[in-house]
């Protein structure tokens, strides 16, 4: 009669095997993924700097659009006294023709101290009358192409009122 030896290794062995070969196989599939996953870079490009613009302190409620053209028109509020609470604010836009690499001068789509809002053509911070332009949104046409901004005047937070503006020529004149 013959004895079979038992390798008593023998299952071990091959675990062991199993478990090496699924690891080089991640390790060789994770470094295939990092290689072919495209790399997103974002870089980031300052549409408004602190000191821009004369006697603004903040810059508020952003928005953007691209327009048909591929213009990109950027909004904001421009705050006198950088609160909420009653103190003037524009609305300002800025355009770029390079998806925003680099932006144009300031346009002033609502001025307090020019607008409604305002009754003395030298108005100051000190003599504001407690009316701002807020909350800047803009929309465009998609078969004409014309660009609305819609904004709006409150008086001292406790009421407003809804304007808007257009823009025939991708938001160079208002």
């Amino acid at each position: 009669m013959k004895m079979r030896i038992r390798d008593e290794n023998r299952y071990a062995k091959v675990f062991l095997i199993v478990l090496i070969s699924a690891f080089v196989v991640l390790v060789i599939a994770s470094l295939l993924k990092s290689f072919l996953t495209p790399r997103i870079v974002y870089e980031t490009y300052p549409i408004w700097t602190q000191g821009e613009l004369e006697d603004i302190t903040t810059y508020h409620q952003f928005g953007l659009l691209t327009t048909k053209q591929g213009t990109l028109l950027a909004t904001c509020e421009a705050r006198v006294a950088g609160s909420d609470a009653g103190d003037p604010h524009h609305i300002v836009l800025k355009r770029s023709t390079d998806n925003g690499k680099t932006w144009g001068e300031t346009i002033f789509v609502a001025d307090y101290r020019e607008d409604v809002c305002s009754t003395d053509e030298n108005i100051t911070t000190e003599g504001y009358s407690g009316h701002c332009y807020a909350n800047p949104t803009l929309v465009e046409d998609e078969e004409s192409g014309r660009i609305f901004i819609f904004y709006s005047e409150n008086f001292d937070n406790a009421s407003s009122k809804l304007y808007y503006r257009t823009s025939d020529d991708d938001g160079l004149s208002w």
